[in-house]
C-alpha cells in the first residue's frame, strides 16, 4: 500500500498538480471539491448510492495522502498511531 500512495503522489506530481509550490490552502480547496463530489455520489432522498461513489471516495483519499506527502508526513506512522489510539477506546 504505501509503494501505492507513493505513485499516486508521483503521477499527480509530474500531471503538475502538485509540487513544492503547493500551499495548505490549495489543498483544502481540492479537498472541498472532492468533497462534494462525494456527497452528489449520494441520492438523499432515494438513499442511493451513485456508482461513482468508490472512486469519488477514493479521490477524495489521494488528495489527503497527497498533502499528507507534500507536507512531510509519514502516513503509515500517523495510520499506527491513530488506529492505536482507536484500539484503546475500546469499551
Amino acid at each position: 500500500m504505501k509503494q501505492l500512495i507513493k505513485r499516486h503522489y508521483e503521477a499527480t506530481e509530474r500531471r503538475g498538480l502538485v509540487g513544492p509550490y503547493t500551499t495548505t490552502h490549495d489543498f483544502m480547496e481540492k479537498l472541498k471539491e472532492e468533497y462534494n463530489e462525494v456527497i452528489e455520489a449520494y441520492n438523499e432522498e432515494t438513499g442511493v448510492v451513485d456508482g461513482d461513489m468508490a472512486q469519488e471516495c477514493i479521490d477524495l483519499v489521494g488528495v489527503v495522502f497527497n498533502m499528507l506527502i507534500n507536507k512531510g508526513f509519514d502516513i503509515e506512522a500517523e495510520f499506527k498511531y491513530n488506529t492505536e489510539y482507536q484500539e484503546s477506546r475500546v469499551v
